[in-house]
This record gives C-alpha cells, sequence and structure tokens, in this order.
C-alpha cells in the first residue's frame, strides 16, 4: 500500500488504498500529513488548466480525501488548513455542490414519503458532509456563497426544520448553512432568533449569522434579539449570576474543554457578548466595578483591534452614567477606579489608535454636560477641534458632535470660552450647517441630542451665519426638511421646544435673505 501511493497518481488506485485505511480494524503506521499532500497536490493539480479542468479526477481525489478524513482527523485539518495559499472547499464545490443537493433534494422527497425510514436521513446527512466539513471553525472562516438560488435555499430551510424536529443539531446546523448561503442575503434578526435556541452546529451557525448582524450597520439589531444571543451565549444555568457568568467568560482566554461553544472563535463570542451584555446598574458595584475592569482589559489588549474596538463602542455607551459619576450617592471606589483607571484607558485608546469612533464623539456629548468633567475634557476638546476638516470632507449624523460638545462648552457665542479660540469663523459656520444637516437625518439619537443644546444651536448659527444668499437658502432647505422630520419623530414636549427654534431661525434667515436683496436703483 506505502509503495502504490508514493507512486501511483491513477484515482481509482489512490481510492483503493485509502478507501482500505479508511475501513481497517486497526490504524496502520500511516504518514497521514504526507499522504494528503499528495492527494491534495493532485487534486489542486486538475485545476491547472483553468479554461478546461479535470473535473472527473478531481471528483475522484476529493471524495477519497474527504472520506478518509472521516477516520483521520489529522487529514480534516489538513483540508481547513487556510495556510495553503488555496481553498480546498472553494474548488470542492466547483466539482460537487450541485451533486450533493440534487441528491438531497431525491433524499428529501423520499423522506417526506416514508418519514420512518431513518435510512433516507443518514443519507442526506452523508450528502451534507461532503460539502459542509464535520468542524465548527469552518462555519467561521469559510465564505460559502454559492449563486442566490430561492428553490434551494427553501429545500434546506425545509430540511433543517425537520433535523430540529428530530434533534438532530449538528444535521440541522450543515442545512442551516446550505439554507444561508443559497438564500443570498444576510438574516434579520428575527429570522435568527428561533435558531439560537438550540445547541450543536445550528448554534454554532446562528451565532454566526448574528455577528453578520452586529456587524451590518443596516440591520436593526433590537432588544429581543441581543436577550436571546445573550442567553445563547450564556446560558442561566442556577450556577452564580448570569452578569457573573458573563464576565468570567469575557475573560477565559480559551474554551473550557466541555463548553458547548468550544470550535468557534473564543473572541469572536466574547466581543457579541461585550455587545449585548446589559450594563449593571451604577448603585450595584459589586457587578459594575468587575464590568469595568473587564473593559479596561479588553481597552489595553493588543491582541486584536476588532476587540479593543468593541470595547470601546460598549465603554463609550456607559456616558450617562459616567456624566453623574461625581453625583451624591456613587460608591467611592466605583467613583475613583472610573476617574483614575477607565476614563484614562479611553483616552488612551482614541488618542493613540486613532479610532474612528462615533461613539465615542456622543460619549464626549454627554459628558460635557457636567460642570465638574470640563476640567477633564482638555485633551478630548483638543481632539474635537482636530478633527473638524476632516468631518467637514465627509459629513455624516455624528458631524454634530464637535458642535454639540463646543455648544455645552460655551452656550453663548458672545462669551467666548478660551480652549475654543482657535475655532475660526469659518469653522464655526461649518460646524453649525454640520450640526443642521445632521439633524435633519434619519437618525433619531443624534436628533435627540441635537434638542439637547437647540437653543445655543440657534444662537450660534445666528451669530455666524454669513451673508451668502446660497448658504441661507441651502440651510433653509435643510431646516424646512427638519420641521417636518421632528413632527414624526418627536413627542409633544420636545416637539413644541424644537418646533419654536426652527421657526425663529427660519425668521432670523429670512429677514437676513430681505436685507441681502439690492434696494430700488436710484433715479
Amino acid at each position: 500500500m506505502d509503495w502504490m501511493l508514493k507512486t501511483s497518481t491513477y484515482p481509482d488506485a489512490i481510492r483503493a488504498v485509502l478507501d482500505l485505511l479508511s475501513v481497517m480494524p486497526f490504524r496502520p503506521n500511516v504518514d497521514v500529513k504526507s499522504l494528503c499532500e499528495n492527494v491534495l497536490h493532485m487534486f489542486k493539480e486538475c485545476f491547472s488548466l483553468k479554461d478546461n479542468p479535470i473535473l472527473e479526477d478531481a471528483l475522484a481525489y476529493g471524495t477519497v480525501l474527504l472520506n478518509f478524513s472521516m477516520k483521520y482527523p489529522q487529514a480534516m485539518n489538513m483540508l481547513l488548513d487556510p495556510t495553503r495559499g488555496w481553498n480546498f472547499w472553494e474548488l470542492w464545490h466547483t466539482v460537487y455542490l450541485s451533486q450533493a443537493v440534487e441528491q438531497c433534494q431525491n433524499l428529501h422527497r423520499k423522506m417526506m414519503q416514508d418519514t420512518s425510514n431513518l435510512h433516507h436521513q443518514a443519507d442526506i446527512r452523508a450528502a451534507m458532509h461532503m460539502v459542509v466539513p464535520n468542524a465548527v471553525g469552518w462555519i467561521w472562516d469559510a465564505e460559502f456563497k454559492p449563486e442566490p438560488d430561492q428553490k434551494k435555499a427553501i429545500l434546506f430551510s425545509n430540511i433543517t426544520a425537520h433535523f430540529i424536529c428530530t434533534k438532530d443539531f449538528d444535521a440541522a446546523g450543515d442545512a442551516f448553512i446550505l439554507f444561508s448561503g443559497f438564500k443570498g442575503r444576510d438574516h434579520s434578526p428575527s429570522d435568527l432568533i428561533p435558531f439560537l435556541k438550540h445547541n450543536g452546529k445550528l448554534l454554532h451557525g446562528a451565532l454566526h449569522g448574528a455577528r453578520v448582524a452586529f456587524n451590518n450597520p443596516a440591520i436593526k439589531c433590537d432588544l429581543a434579539f441581543r436577550n436571546t444571543v445573550l442567553r445563547a451565549i450564556c446560558p442561566e444555568n442556577g450556577r452564580g449570576s448570569q452578569f457573573t457568568n458573563a464576565n468570567k467568560l469575557l475573560n477565559f482566554t480559551e474554551w473550557p474543554t466541555d463548553s458547548r461553544l468550544a470550535g468557534s472563535p473564543l473572541s469572536v463570542i466574547q466581543r457579541m457578548l461585550l455587545l449585548v451584555l446589559p450594563t449593571p446598574s451604577l448603585g450595584n458595584p459589586a457587578e459594575y466595578i468587575p464590568f469595568c475592569h473587564t473593559l479596561m482589559g479588553y481597552l489595553r489588549s493588543n491582541e486584536s483591534k476588532d476587540s479593543k474596538r468593541v470595547a470601546l463602542r460598549r465603554a463609550c455607551r456607559l456616558r450617562q452614567d459616567l456624566a453623574t459619576i461625581d453625583a451624591d450617592g456613587v460608591d467611592p471606589l466605583l467613583r475613583d477606579m472610573v476617574l483614575s483607571e477607565l476614563y484614562p484607558a479611553l483616552l488612551k485608546v482614541v488618542h493613540t489608535d486613532w479610532f474612528d469612533c462615533n461613539d465615542y464623539l456622543r460619549l464626549i456629548f454627554a459628558l460635557a454636560s457636567s460642570p465638574k468633567w470640563l476640567p477633564r475634557l482638555h485633551k478630548c476638546i483638543t481632539w474635537c477641534i482636530g478633527i473638524i476638516p476632516e468631518l467637514q470632507k465627509s459629513p455624516d449624523p455624528y458631524s454634530f458632535y464637535p458642535a454639540g460638545i463646543f455648544l455645552r462648552i460655551q452656550p453663548d457665542p458672545d462669551q467666548a470660552v478660551p480652549e475654543l479660540g482657535a475655532i475660526t469663523k469659518d469653522q464655526w459656520w461649518n460646524m453649525m450647517r454640520m450640526a443642521w444637516h445632521a439633524a435633519g437625518s434619519n437618525d433619531s439619537l443624534v436628533l435627540i441630542d441635537v434638542i439637547e443644546v437647540i437653543e445655543a444651536l440657534v444662537k450660534g448659527t445666528e451669530k455666524y451665519m454669513p451673508d451668502d444668499n446660497e448658504e441661507l437658502q441651502s440651510l433653509l432647505g435643510d431646516l424646512d426638511h427638519i420641521h417636518q422630520l421632528g413632527d414624526q419623530k418627536l413627542r409633544t414636549g420636545k416637539k413644541v421646544e424644537y418646533e419654536y427654534a426652527v421657526e425663529y431661525l427660519k425668521g432670523k434667515i429670512h429677514g437676513r435673505l430681505q436685507a441681502l436683496q439690492p434696494g430700488p436703483a436710484t433715479v
């Protein structure tokens, strides 16, 4: 056998030897690594002529490798190796995916006709294993993006549902991956919730779908979805509070051997957990202090910029707590830890790594509402002034926040604050324009923050308004749009304040435009 494997390139001969190795009752002394390298090389060579690949031989070599890998885990690890420079599974899917789908279609039809026949279920599992490796890590590493096909998506959705009913969650997971691929678009959070309530490969696949949803800013991940992800990652098990267990998981350096999520990338699961774990109450220092220490660990870590970015995003969501950290009744140890450790760690990450963190701007906006925080914000103010030119190049809803921060520090433009002396009159005007433009976006949270400084924004706009007909007409257009948006998104109390400010400013602009009109000609 050893001689044949080393000298033969004939697929049937290699298949015969590997098939024999796979069914032998004992494991002979075989160099699995060298053997798989040889067969992988022969498989790859079948595609060396791109316009005319030798698909029949590729099918034979690939089938041999997969059958062999089901008994020899080392062989499967080699098939999953991402450092090879080419992807076995991508090439294999071009050869075998359509055949596997056709097998699943026929077997599913037979299974529905005779639900008591367990052989059909076993055959479907085997067919799916030929295109979805029996390795959880592949779910996260692979880019399985076949041509979207709704009929195939429906087929594998039905197969997923069947195996959920039979409580075979690994087979359901294989079908779910195929369903997701043929669907051709990201799952909505509401679609994922039922799948997150199970175990096995199905849970891993659903968590991968959740990661995609969290990374897509166009997808709204509501509280029900976040709570479902939290329970999927850290179920309540009666051994300590859910928060305590979650905080322990966030500090793992590797999966415990008995973890049901082992195989999924720990750092990715931890980043999702950071996003969905509810913030402890400020009145509960026993949980709040460990949570802040966990965030600081991620902020200071050099392991992953993605983890650091998520920790920064999560820490910035503590903005209302941080803004009131000096209030009476806050635990002194918690206050000291936030001011001496957490806040400096936040500053260092932003000002050293220069993350594009919109949440950080919202944090500074919240802190600037407290007079006690102003002496601590000098470095933040300097940083905000420095990013004004970049924001002017591509304004977005978060372009409001530097203006909002400065307006909280200097609510009356006629009473200048020395820290803001470096801002020019043109920059002030551009920030006013960006602030009003941001108020007209579809981001309700930005609109609410705009209203927090609406009086100062009107004063600043009036102060720095140029004698420029085109600029003023453009601002009028924004204000008309903003007025309509406020009607749709604001509650009665805020709406009255908002409408009054907008109407007042529109009147001032009309007055300025009228003053800019040329007077009657004199004879």
